[in-house]
């Protein structure tokens, strides 16, 4: 070991003068040493300040490696090591003035057990192992600072800490990398006092059963500040290796068969007074205020990764803020709090069956309250009920911030997220689809103060949620069993969810969801809700709550003043107030189990009743802006009355919107919706349609001729031309409404519809196809083919020699009839090939066979179907004459044809499906002639065609939703078109080729068709329909352009048509390829 002495410089004569012959010496440990050194004789017996370089080492075996017992300063950039060491120490601090900097590393291991883990084996050998410890009976007075590594093996063991009994005067600080691995060991364990601030800026990661990443049962008179992660656990797997993850079924079947289930202990644990606060925040570089870490907590196991608890003696936690004056420009409010969190804190139960809690508080006062701005969020998993199992699993829960007894957080501040989801386990549940497990109860809670917690105010402008995904379980945003919960300001979302754990949705549920519950409090309770506008962007962010409220005994008030609720709201007993503004809307059902409860409604907001279950109020008001929605369930013949003990009011202008479960039996029924002692409405009440009435109803309002005070409400179902249906549609009215009354969930998607416009769209949805779109595409797929043939006997014509040979074509077409009306509308494209051999025969310069397929694809302009594909398979005879000038074409064939639909309806929350398979044949043939009149190179060609097309189609029935599925019988359909075309054209010839370009326009008229009709009825109902589509338009322009070209033994023509009509076109494209033999 090397030692260098350095003396104080006569730079400082003050402080020499005054010490006249004192020296400071530091004495450097640059290269490896095996023996422990110590600040009070290092100097050769003599104190001095001791330096361990980075190149310089103490590894020792026994006892302590360094320590600090003199007023001298000790630093580590090096390495302190001891390996299989029990009940060693890598830095001492005694009772002295100083102060310990580590920057290098300090590392005390041990090994792993050589057979793995078992029921019976530690995870690490070894014990009593610390990285730094602060001891003495006098206190120490200094700053401890660690930037380094730290890393402790053992049971019983820590990284850092302040022992029992000692004090500390001056700042702990970490900023590097604390590693702990053991049983019931810590990585920062503050036991003893420290007059002045913790800062945790470094990692800190505890591994091991009831293994602790920081534990203070000491005072703190300053702050506590953590700027980096924090993390603890209790899972390793088999081979000592940490779980971060959790396992899949095999990795915890594997844990639960070796007991390895061991649980660690808080990941933080506070016991002791703190001054300053708790502050889990952001480190930022103080220069360019680029962000370095973020302080976080992440639990692993079934403790909450923060308990705040004096276990039976209360203690105090002091507000974070240095600055308390809000006049100070300064002044930040966001610390005006004893724990203010604006990272992250996660806890997750990791395995089946296990507890999850993120904050706990219990016996202490937390001043100021409690300040979230980050994300908190709780996680667990449960199993289903083994049928095998000798008892049931005990319930686990999942909760976020959690009040006990003793713990007062008098005021709760929100603005970030705060997330409770309690998860089935899916991979085990339905691991066998043919022997799924019956469900387990799952919990999520976010927010829950217990019997003897206190917590007065929850202000909230972020999120906080309670989330349950599996078949039975509770999940709750709020809850006070405590009674001292009394206001709650919202401005963000408070909500409850449950989602079904079955991917298939075949699964039964049953959730209690709950928002709010504040059924303890005898006080009363107020709920303000309002709309929250960002102090930096001046957006406005509309406020929710989904999930019943529960209030108690005393006088409640609850005032939404912006935003949504979406609840059952049982008022409990008590002076009862809903107010209801400033454009908001309350949706769900009232329980007030007195009657004493006023009701207000202003400012353009409503209330929506969405069950049939009366309510008893002693007053309500409706201004000329409001609405109220009382509910009918038509199964039961009942609407949901409000019955008032005193006035009811309408102001003239006030609407009444019924919301309806399904469509009535009858197309006229009345009901009751109001009994009050007096009933007041304006002169004009009930001659204004509400914007949210049922499309399908008009609504009639009337006093009862028996009591004046009663208010009844008719439903009359709109006639076909108030629908505003076409022709069409309105023939199939009757039979579509049957499949509506015989469907509650496609019932209730059509009550749903408020206006004309989604109405039809809706109604259109549910319509077979009825507009000759098949027979449209068949015919196009018929017309590619002809029209190839044609192209192709041109061709054989302008051959300079041999006739005959063998020829193929390709044709792709789009068309279009989305302009046609309001429910025929389609367009779809198409592809095809075709062939043929032929040669020359008796008068025929060509005749021959053709074969040939194409494939359609037809979308729905108006729904949301998927597109129908059509298939054609087509063969046919052709033969082509020629008398002088005059060319005639002659074909005849017939084929197969093939259709699938897959009708969707998709109304709302209402998806169903339809499909459709179906086969079909026709018969067509043509006749086309024409006359060529030549100008040397250049000749126009007249020429007039006739041609038929007869098509049948088999009946089918659709499978799928059985609300929407119908039996379609066959039809038949036939057209007849006669064309006329001139062409103009031009032929280049040379002695081995010719090129020939050309362009037409036509006339063409269909003289044989119509509509098609289509019958049939919906497959839950005994109302046929027949539907007569609208004729197709029977004349329209031809426009076209060819360019063809050719040798004595191949040709190649392209070819483009157009068929121009009202509301209808259709391009086809054409390409021939003529091989002559």
């Amino acid at each position: 070991m090397k030692i260098r002495h350095l003396f104080a410089s006569t730079a400082i004569p003050a402080l020499f003068a005054a010490l006249p012959g004192l020296a400071f010496a530091q004495v450097e440990v640059t290269d490896e040493r095996t023996t422990g050194i110590s600040t009070s004789s290092a100097d050769g017996g003599a104190p001095a300040d001791v330096i361990i370089t980075s190149t310089g080492s103490i590894t020792v075996t026994t006892g302590v490696a360094a320590t600090l017992d003199s007023d001298n300063d000790l630093t580590n950039a090096g390495t302190i090591t001891t390996t299989d060491a029990d009940d060693t120490t890598g830095v001492l601090i005694t009772g002295v003035t100083g102060n310990f900097t580590n920057t290098g590393t300090i590392s005390l291991t041990g090994a792993a057990p050589t057979d793995g883990i078992t029921p019976t084996s530690d995870i690490i050998t070894g014990t009593g192992r610390t990285g730094i410890l602060i001891s003495g009976a006098s206190p120490f007075t200094g700053n401890v600072t660690n930037s380094g590594s730290v890393t402790v093996l053992g049971q019983n063991s820590a990284g850092m800490r302040l022992a029992n009994m000692s004090t500390m005067t001056g700042d702990f600080l970490h900023g590097g990398t604390l590693s702990i691995f053991g049983a019931n060991s810590v990585g920062v364990d503050i036991a003893g006092d420290i007059i002045g601030n913790l800062a945790i800026g470094g990692t800190v990661r505890a591994t091991g059963e009831n293994s602790q990443a920081v534990n203070i049962s000491g005072d703190v008179s300053g702050a506590i500040t953590l700027t980096n992660a924090i993390s603890t656990s209790g899972f390793v797997n088999s081979s000592g290796a940490i779980l971060t993850a959790r396992p899949d079924l095999a990795g915890r079947l594997a844990l639960t068969d070796t007991a390895n289930l061991r649980q660690a202990g808080s990941a933080i644990q506070i016991s002791g007074n703190i001054g300053g606060g708790i502050n889990i925040s952001e480190n930022r570089n103080p220069d360019t205020n680029a962000l370095v870490s973020t302080g976080s907590v992440t639990m692993v196991g079934s403790a909450p990764a923060i308990l705040i608890d004096g276990n039976g003696t209360p203690i105090a936690i002091g507000i974070v803020a240095q600055i308390t004056d809000p006049a100070d420009e300064n002044f930040d409010a966001e610390l005006q709090y004893a724990f203010v969190n604006q990272g992250l804190l996660f806890s997750d139960g990791f395995l089946d069956d296990m507890n999850a809690t993120t904050f706990s508080l219990g016996d202490a006062n937390l001043e100021g309250g409690f300040n979230n701005v980050g994300a908190m969020r709780s996680t667990v998993y449960r199993s289903g009920i083994d049928p095998l199992a000798a008892g049931p699993t005990p319930d686990n829960l999942a909760r976020v911030i959690v009040i006990g007894g003793g713990g007062i957080a008098q005021r709760i501040n929100n603005s970030g997220t705060i997330t409770a989801q309690g998860i089935e386990a899916g991979d085990a549940i339905y691991a066998d689809l043919d022997n799924i497990l019956a469900p387990n109860m799952v919990f999520a809670t976010a927010i829950e103060v217990l019997a003897g917690g206190s917590m007065e105010r929850l202000s909230n402008i972020g999120s906080i949620s309670a989330v349950v995904i599996g078949r039975n379980g509770e999940a709750v945003a709020i809850r006070d069993a405590s009674g001292t919960f009394i206001t709650l300001d919202n401005s963000g979302s408070i909500s409850a969810f449950g989602v079904n754990s079955d991917p298939e949705f075949e699964q039964a549920t049953s959730f209690n969801l709950i928002a709010i519950d504040v059924s303890f409090n005898t006080a009363g309770f107020t709920l303000n809700q309002s709309v929250f506008t960002n102090p930096d962007t001046e957006e406005d962010t509309a406020p929710a709550i989904i999930g019943d409220i529960l209030l108690g005994s005393g006088d409640d008030l609850i005032n939404i003043a912006g935003g949504t609720v979406d609840s059952r709201i049982d008022f409990g007993a008590g002076a009862d107030r809903l107010l209801i503004s400033g454009g908001s809307a309350v949706t769900g059902s009232i329980v007030d189990s007195d009657g004493q409860l006023e009701i207000m409604v202003t400012g353009g907001s409503s209330l929506t009743i969405n069950t049939p279950d009366n309510f008893n109020i002693t007053t309500a008001s409706f201004d000329e802006t409001s609405t109220y929605a009382p509910f009918v369930d038509p199964s039961t013949g009942e609407a949901s009355v409000m019955i008032a003990s005193g006035e009811v009011a309408f102001a003239d202008g006030a609407t009444i919107d019924p919301r309806l479960a399904t469509v009535l039996d009858n197309p006229s029924a009345s009901f009751t919706i109001v009994r009050a002692g007096t009933l007041t409405t304006g002169a004009s009440f009930g001659t204004t349609r509400g914007e949210n009435s049922p499309f399908l109803y008009n609504t009639v309002f009337s006093r009862d001729p028996n009591d004046p005070n009663t208010l009844i409400m008719t439903l009359d179902l709109r006639s076909v031309e108030e629908l505003g249906l076409d022709t069409a549609q309105a023939a199939a009215f009757e039979s579509a409404f049957e499949a509506l009354q015989n469907s509650d969930s496609l019932g209730a998607a059509f009550v749903g519809l408020t206006d004309q416009q989604s109405f039809t769209a809706a109604y259109t949805q549910v319509l077979p196809e009825f507009a000759a779109a098949a027979r449209q595409f068949v015919m196009a797929n018929v017309d590619g083919t002809t029209g190839a043939i044609g192209s192709h006997l041109n061709n054989a014509r302008r051959s300079q020699d041999k006739s005959g040979g063998l020829w193929i074509q390709e044709f792709a077409y789009y068309a279009d009839r989305s302009l046609s009306g309001q429910s025929e509308q389609f367009r779809g494209y198409g592809f095809g090939i075709t062939g043929g051999f032929d040669t020359s025969f008796g008068p025929f310069h060509t005749a021959g066979v053709n074969i040939g397929f194409a494939t359609t694809q037809v979308e729905d302009v108006l729904g949301v179907d998927d597109p129908m594909d059509v298939l054609t398979l087509q063969t046919g005879v052709y033969g082509g004459l020629e008398f002088g000038n005059i060319g005639v074409d002659l074909y005849a064939g017939g084929g197969y044809n093939d259709f699938e639909s897959n009708r969707r309806v998709e109304i709302g929350n209402f998806n169903q499906t339809a499909a459709g398979n179906w086969s079909g044949s026709h018969l067509n043939g043509s006749v086309n002639a024409g006359y060529n009149i030549n100008f040397g190179k250049y000749y126009v060609r007249p020429a007039i065609g006739l041609s038929y097309l007869r098509m049948s189609e088999s009946a089918y029935v659709e499978e799928g939703g059985v609300a929407i599925t119908q039996s379609i019988d066959g039809r038949q359909s036939e057209v007849g078109t006669a064309s006329g075309i001139i062409e103009f054209g031009a032929m280049f010839k040379r002695n081995r080729s010719w090129m020939s370009p050309a362009l037409r326009v036509g006339y063409r008229n269909d003289f044989v068709g119509g509509g098609v009709l289509t019958t049939g009825q919906f497959t839950n109902g005994t109302r046929r329909f027949a539907l007569q589509a609208q004729d197709f338009p029977e004349s329209g322009i031809l426009l076209g352009v060819t360019f063809a070209s050719g040798t004595r033994y191949a040709s190649f023509s392209f070819d483009y048509d157009a068929d121009v009509r009202s509301g209808f076109i259709r391009h086809t494209a054409r390409l021939v390829l003529r091989l002559i033999f």
